[in-house]
């Protein structure tokens, strides 16, 4: 996942992403980004990086929890500006996924069911 273009604070770069989906539902996601504008770290020096992680797991398989129920933690320098975009809550390509073809090619035997 790569993304190019401007940021919160009016800064421009680029975001890398990597993400892994595993079988029992758990999502492990991370990035990092590089802008022109820079910021102060933890040990006062300049950056024009910022990097997180993101780990979301479903709640769903428990009992009396609904189906789309999750809980995510993430981890991300405190208080830098640099590299910061809006929250996207629900991204329309992980809403459309469950519909793809290669969703109905990795889990057709759980759809027949032989």
């Amino acid at each position: 996942n790569a993304k190019i273009g401007g940021y919160l604070a009016g800064d421009l770069g680029g975001t890398l992403g990597l993400s892994k989906r595993f079988k029992n539902g758990v999502k492990l996601d991370g990035f990092i980004a590089v802008t022109n504008a820079a910021d102060y770290d933890i040990f006062g020096s300049q950056t024009h990086v910022n990097h997180g992680l993101r780990l979301s797991l479903p709640l769903g398989g428990l009992h009396r929890t609904l189906k789309s129920a999750g809980v995510t933690v993430e981890t991300h320098p405190f208080g830098r500006e640099v590299g910061q975009t809006l929250d996207n809550p629900a991204p329309l390509y992980e809403l459309s996924e469950p519909l793809s073809y290669s969703h109905f090619i990795r889990h057709w035997d759980d759809i027949v069911q032989k």
